[in-house]
């Protein structure tokens, strides 16, 4: 019975002692979150540099179909300034200096083959790359070309005509859709980027010390103080330290996950955009044959541009681009994000300003005079 008592006893003060965390547990769980944290900054920061080259990216595609519009206007270049393309396109700011953002996009026209037959232009993203892109109208040598470099002291659409070292991609555009053309130079400080390409790997360890059975059992009985000391003396951590502690570093995970959540967003939406971009410069390279947009369907539009997922009327699902309207002189392309939203980008010939929206439905983007709004 006095044994029992006793256990009972000892029972009772283990409950009434609150037993901490070595700094050694401690430790080992901090190490965890590192490692779980050192997998997903990486990714965050991947996700992030590619929403800000998407960023350029977009840019530029918008600014060749606000240049491709003025030119199946006037079937040329020339006249094209920036004055002109600001009210095609006033999201953007057309200028003639060096590029020092994403939304601004510096731009040329230059001579090919004729006076006015070519246009370039180059947007500096905010990871430091400079993208660049440059169209050719006229034969030999007509198609649109897309480069970056990391290295360009002028990030400017002068310095992108008239560039002739480094390599390039050139994409000819046209009935039969796009096809390599040969290899030729074009970029500014060295090989370019083909990130462009998408628009175009039994023993004991030295640590473990034997103890006597008077050191295991003096380390299992409990403190006075309420602390838990390991063998050599040292205090534990209680579970409301190592509590605080993990809600430190739940904080700052919840604010970078945010943060990372958000990127991944921007690109998604910036890659369902440049889509739709390169799509609406296919379509206008139909209609300056065609002269109206009845026969752009999603046949049609996959030989133009194959690279996109294109079909008919109806809602598209995470990464297609639908050909809604293309009617007449009207045409309405939606597409989805793989985030849900739902982008709309209309045209219409007599009006060269071209018309963007978005929404979290397709009913909200589905006609001509709901694609409002902008991106």
């Amino acid at each position: 019975m006095k044994e029992v008592n006793q256990l009972l006893k000892r029972f009772w003060e283990r409950r009434r002692v609150e037993e901490g965390f070595t700094l050694i547990e401690l430790m080992v769980v901090v190490l965890i979150i590192g490692i779980l944290i050192a997998i997903a900054l990486p990714t965050f920061l991947g996700a992030r540099k590619r929403a800000q080259d998407r960023a350029a990216q977009s840019s530029l595609r918008n600014a060749i179909a606000a240049a491709k519009t003025c030119f199946t206007d006037n079937d040329t270049y020339t006249g094209c300034t920036d004055a002109a393309l600001i009210g095609v396109e006033p999201s953007l700011t057309f200028q003639v200096a060096d590029s020092t953002a994403p939304k601004q996009v510096s731009d040329a026209i230059f001579q090919t083959n004729k006076a006015g037959d070519s246009w370039a232009a180059a947007a500096m993203s905010d990871s430091g790359t400079c993208w660049f892109i440059k169209d050719i109208s006229t034969s030999p040598g007509a198609g649109t070309f897309y480069g970056s470099t990391a290295t360009a002291a002028n990030c400017d659409g002068t310095a992108t005509g008239a560039q002739t070292a480094g390599r390039h991609v050139q994409v000819m555009v046209g009935r039969g859709g796009p096809r390599a053309a040969p290899s030729s130079r074009f970029g500014a400080g060295g090989p370019v980027s083909a990130e462009f390409l998408p628009w175009m790997a039994h023993t004991r360890p030295a640590s473990c010390r034997w103890t006597e059975d008077t050191e295991w059992s003096e380390m299992r009985r409990p403190e006075r103080d309420g602390s838990r000391r390991g063998p050599s003396g040292e205090d534990g951590f209680t579970l409301i330290e190592l509590m605080v502690v993990l809600l430190i570093v739940g904080v700052v995970i919840a604010i970078a996950l945010a943060t990372f959540l958000g990127a991944r967003k921007r690109a998604q939406d910036r890659a369902i955009q440049t889509n739709m971009r390169s799509g609406l410069a296919a379509a206008l390279a139909y209609y300056t044959e065609a002269q109206e947009w009845d026969g752009f369907d999603a046949v049609q539009a996959t030989a133009e541009e194959p690279r996109i997922d294109w079909v008919d009327p109806g809602p598209p699902t995470s990464g297609e681009t639908a050909i809604v309207v293309h009617a007449g002189q009207e045409l309405l392309l939606v597409g989805q994000s793989g985030s849900g939203t739902y982008f709309c980008l209309g045209q219409i010939p007599t009006n060269p300003a071209t018309t963007q929206g978005s929404g979290t439905t397709f009913a909200d983007v589905d006609t001509v005079p709901e694609c409002t709004g902008g991106w």
